[in-house]
């Protein structure tokens, strides 16, 4: 009997060492070999998205155990903003946090993944590419020369800054516009003129008069470089990115080297970071506001009619003008589009209409922001 149950007990422990290591080497899990990365924000050091790119590489290096360590640098440290890209597809540096959108000079379709105009929201766009697979396109436009993972949704942009009254259209033409390149295309058609800059010189650029106005990012992002030092009038809402979208760019190698399990830590830790910013990023926007009326920023929205035009020039850019001269734009165009047609109808059903909405504002104590 005591025979039986040794034999069983052996053929039991044998089974479970052979079943463990076979989930090992299926899974490629090696738990004594360890990583030192070098990462590259795109972004001024100090600010709140370079710190969320310490975050999330602590973040790595806590579930990991120490396995991976991840040196973050800040734009320009080693290679400028705009070269972050080539530098990790070449292996120059392990991994880089950046927005897409300073490469859509390379591809327009960029313009169509990493943001959108505001035909849709935040949850629409979080939605679109996690649940209704738009993030899959991120693989065709960076054509699978780096590994991309999902890494950061911003809270609403501003319109811009500006050193001129923006009142009507016409208050466009002439006026000097920093910004990102499909909205100087839709600047040029109120007779804007497009000036490009790195993000290092606007502040610099409207001090001096080289331009009138500019755009960069969210209000504390905005506040924490200074533009409210530099320029009058700050306008809303965001029209040409009323949504963002951040990716982690990693070289094909260095990924392919990982185990199995730091992959899903590396990932999980993103998108883990994604949410503790995102929901955070709105409290300091909060706050900055609460900072630039202090300071005396004439915060203003733009009046409808600018509004309407600005919307519907970028549904005519991404129609008749994008989808016509880049197959992969189009592809993406109608797949939103889809997605959109079912989403917007919705958001309208579960839209309040709120008849007493100013007597809340007045019961919870809420001020009003812009000016008239």
């Amino acid at each position: 009997m005591r025979r039986r149950i040794f034999f069983i007990f052996t053929v039991l422990v044998f089974a479970l060492m052979t079943s463990h290591a076979t989930f090992a080497a299926s899974k490629n899990l090696d738990y004594t070999k360890k990583f030192r990365w070098t990462c590259q924000s795109g972004w001024q050091p100090g600010t709140f998205f370079h710190k969320n790119v310490i975050q999330w590489a602590e973040r790595v290096e806590s579930m990991s155990g120490g396995r991976i360590k991840i040196s973050v640098h800040p734009g320009g440290a080693i290679v400028k903003p705009t070269e972050i890209f080539d530098a990790v597809r070449t292996g120059a540096i392990e991994c880089g946090h950046c927005w897409a959108g300073y490469w859509m000079a390379s591809d327009i379709t960029i313009c169509a993944i990493s943001n959108s105009p505001s035909f849709n929201d935040n949850t629409g766009f979080m939605t679109y590419l996690k649940g209704a697979g738009g993030f899959d396109f991120w693989k065709d436009v960076r054509r699978g020369e780096v590994v991309t993972i999902f890494a950061g949704l911003l809270s609403h942009e501003a319109g811009m800054w500006s050193n001129k009254e923006l009142n009507k259209l016409e208050d466009f033409k002439g006026m000097k516009y920093r910004g990102p390149i499909h909205n100087n295309e839709m600047m040029e058609t109120l007779g804007a003129v497009s000036v490009w800059l790195p993000p290092g010189e606007i502040i610099s650029a409207l001090r001096t008069g080289v331009v009138d106005a500019a755009e960069f990012s969210t209000p504390q992002i905005d506040h924490a470089i200074g533009f409210h030092e530099v320029a009058k009038y700050y306008y809303f809402p965001c029209i040409h990115q009323y949504v963002l979208a951040l990716d982690l760019m990693i070289n094909n190698k260095v990924w392919a080297s990982l185990p199995d399990d730091l992959k899903a830590i590396v990932k999980g830790a993103a998108h883990a970071q994604l949410v503790d910013s995102y929901t955070k990023n709105w409290v300091e926007d909060l706050d900055a506001i609460d900072k630039l009326k202090k300071y005396g920023t004439k915060i203003r929205k733009f009046s409808p009619e600018i509004q309407n035009y600005m919307l519907n020039t970028y549904i005519d850019l991404y129609e008749n003008k994008y989808s016509k001269k880049n197959k992969l734009f189009a592809k993406v165009w109608e797949h939103q589009k889809k997605f959109l047609a079912r989403y917007l109808p919705y958001v309208d059903l579960q839209t309040t209409d709120w008849a007493d909405k100013a007597k809340f504002y007045e019961l919870i104590g809420a001020k009003k922001i812009q000016e008239n």
